[in-house]
Order: C-alpha cells, then structure tokens, then sequence
C-alpha cells in the first residue's frame, strides 16, 4: 500500500532541489492521518475519513503555497521556476477560484482547532508506547534477558495491580482515563503511534517551539519529526509478548511506513527501565543465589 504522494514520474535532481517541499507534502499527510487514522472502526457508510484526509493535506498543501507565493521567495526566483515545482509537488491546481475555495472545505485553523483537541487521546497512547518500550528494556536487563512486554504488563505497571473494587482504583480509572481508555486508544491510534511518540517527545523537549503546522520555513523540524518517528517505528517493530509463540506486538502491516528516504538519523534516546519492576523480576533469582550462597 503506498500512503505517500507517488514522486516517482519527477527525476532525482528536481526532488532534491525541492525537498523541503517534500518534506511539507509528507507532514501534511502525517497531519491527516493523525486526525482521522487507518482502520478506523468508521461506523459511517461509507467511510469519509479517506476524503478527509484528502482534504487536509490539500488544504494544507494550498495554504504552503500560497504562503511561498506571498513571500520573498518568488522574488528571489522571478523566473517562477520554483512556485511551478511547487505546483507539481502540492498538486496545486490552476483554477483561481478552486485554490481559493477548495480549501474552505476543511480550513487549517480548524484542523489545528481539531488537533489541539486531540491532545486528550494522544496522551495515553504516547504513555502506553513508552510503557511498551521501557517495560522491554526491563526484561533486557533483568535475569531473564529477554526482549518480551505486553499491553496489559505495561497497564499494570501505569495503573497498578490493585482489585477492581478498591477506592484507589477507581481515583486512578478516574485521573488517567482508565484502562479501557487507554486500551481502545490505543487500538484506534496504533497504526500512527510512532509519529504520536515522535510528536510528544519534541513537546516535552521543547522542540516544537511553534504551533504543530510548521510554518514553511522550518523544514528542519519535520525532518527531526520524521527521524524521531522512523526510531520509534524501529524500536516498536522489534517488541515481542511474552506467549511460547513470541507473537511480535507489532506487525509490520500493522504500523505505517515512513517514505524511504526517511532515516533515523541523529537519533540517540535513552529508555529507562521501570526499577520496581526490575527488582521484582529479579527477585527470585536473588533470593535463589542467596540461598545457594549461605
């Protein structure tokens, strides 16, 4: 399945000349995605979120465009060879008053308006992804050495393992969303968690000092933002349960690819293990060696 706009009809030179302007085509694509993920469970008939995607990443494209149209760059290149590049990549049409209205359909200052209000299920799935990864890294590094978590091992670990019934457990279902939360956000959100992970780590390191939709000159960003999420894509595919089958948590059609030329490059972030957890993994075997020590 090929998710990304195709390129392949433009040479080599061109794409490299233009690839900031690829890298804008993608992110919008990433945008739409977010907003309105693969397998989506649509109960609507028929599904809409394809269209909307569609629409996004459109609208996205035009308000680039018309952004690098209004700005300096076209008196840099008055010949216009680079605004009718951008035309070809944002498959910008010609029709004035279908660049002027199309976009009216799904405007940027509502999908940002839509994308500041999904904070609320990003939250949890960037939580349980690295609960995921860190509670690997524990296995890792315990007796057992084994590169093996689950969903409901990291639950455990967010949530705690107290009775259903206590009072503790319900402040924690009421303060985190609960398990179930997490659980069906997770599932909706999988097959885009790694660019979720990606995104929410360059919020907590104060790396998206503006608003997620990158202005046009910023280029720089979206290619961190793709790099960090090529990494956790990395990371999450190698993730295996802890079943005789050694099921892998993730299938490799079960999370999106990046474009090819997208590496993770640069990329050097610690995972921490969860030292209660490892110290209770361990215990036995210390207490085994102990035994056989006295």
């Amino acid at each position: 399945m090929i998710l990304w706009n195709n390129y392949r009809p433009l040479s080599e030179d061109f794409l490299k000349q233009h690839h900031d302007l690829v890298l804008y085509d993608v992110f919008h694509q990433v945008v739409g995605l977010l907003l309105y993920p693969l397998h989506c469970g649509c109960e609507s008939t028929p599904c809409q979120c394809n269209l909307l995607r569609e629409k996004i990443n459109f609208s996205l494209n035009l308000d680039l465009y018309n952004s690098l149209e209004a700005t300096h760059v076209k008196e840099i290149h008055e010949d216009s060879k680079f605004l009718i590049g951008a035309q070809v990549l944002l498959n910008i049409p010609q029709e004035s008053f279908f660049q002027k209205n199309y976009s009216k359909a799904y405007p940027s200052w509502l999908i940002e308006k839509n994308f500041n209000e999904e904070e609320k299920n990003f939250k949890p799935v960037d939580q349980l992804t690295w609960a995921l990864l860190r509670l690997c890294k524990t296995y890792q590094l315990s007796f057992l050495r084994e590169t093996r978590t689950s969903i409901s091992e990291s639950l455990e670990v967010i949530f705690g393992n107290t009775p259903v019934k206590t009072k503790r457990h319900k402040n924690l279902q009421d303060s985190h969303g609960g398990e179930h939360f997490y659980k069906r956000q997770f599932k909706h959100y999988k097959s885009v968690c790694h660019f979720i992970a990606a995104l929410q780590f360059m919020k907590k390191a104060k790396e998206d000092r503006e608003p997620v939709l990158f202005s046009w000159d910023q280029a720089d960003r979206i290619e961190r933002f793709l790099s960090l999420s090529d990494w956790f894509k990395q990371k999450l595919l190698l993730l295996q349960t802890p079943n005789a089958k050694k099921k892998d948590v993730f299938l490799p059609e079960e999370i999106l690819p990046l474009p090819s030329w997208v590496i993770a490059h640069d990329i050097d972030i610690r995972i921490e293990p969860f030292a209660k957890k490892l110290e209770e993994i361990n215990a036995p075997y210390v207490e085994h060696l102990n035994a056989k020590c006295a």
